[in-house]
């Protein structure tokens, strides 16, 4: 929607989607490294089958104002928006096992290894948060051969510093992460 007077334009929006992501492993055999995993790698990437799928609701709203006129000017925009995600993500690491050797094909037989991955469990989770964006911009023209773009944008993730993550290595509350400072 468009709302527009002699010199201020508002721009409201609704925006809402789904989103699906789905890639498959190279490989069901064990991926292998050689010479402590700096040359060649063979076998299963050390991701495996990957699903990513959700909902998105935003609400964003901008302002432009122009101010002055003549050889000077200014075209203040002031916004906002609060996005809504709702998302599963499954994301496994070393489910075919990842092993490395100290040796390379080069060296001869392969007879020391040296580490191996391997991921148990469920990688498969969700992620429930808010994302809240405020900013403010000018545009300011000094003469008509001379601009400046001046801006500052903040955003909070609500649920991005994983505020309610209890562990005993890690004791105390975690606050939600509130100084995301940015240029615009």
């Amino acid at each position: 929607t468009w709302i527009a007077s002699d010199r201020t334009l508002n721009e409201l929006r609704l925006v809402a989607g789904r989103r699906t992501f789905e890639t498959r492993n190279n490989s069901n055999e064990t991926g292998q490294w050689f010479s402590y995993g700096n040359t060649l790698k063979t076998g299963a990437n050390q991701v495996g089958d990957q699903l990513m799928e959700g909902e998105y609701y935003e609400l964003r709203d901008t302002v432009r104002l122009q101010l002055g006129g003549g050889r000077s000017r200014h075209e203040l925009k002031l916004g906002g928006s609060i996005r809504f995600i709702d998302e599963r993500w499954d994301y496994p690491i070393f489910p075919q096992g990842t092993l490395r050797w100290a040796t390379d094909f080069d060296d001869g037989p392969l007879a020391l290894p040296f580490i191996y991955d391997y991921g148990i469990g469920s990688a498969d989770i969700g992620i429930d948060t808010t994302l809240v964006g405020l900013f403010v911009q000018d545009d300011w023209r000094v003469r008509p051969d001379l601009s400046l773009v001046l801006g500052l944008r903040w955003d909070l993730d609500t649920d991005g510093n994983n505020p309610d993550f209890r562990h005993p290595n890690s004791p105390g509350d975690r606050s939600a992460d509130t100084d995301n400072f940015q240029p615009r």
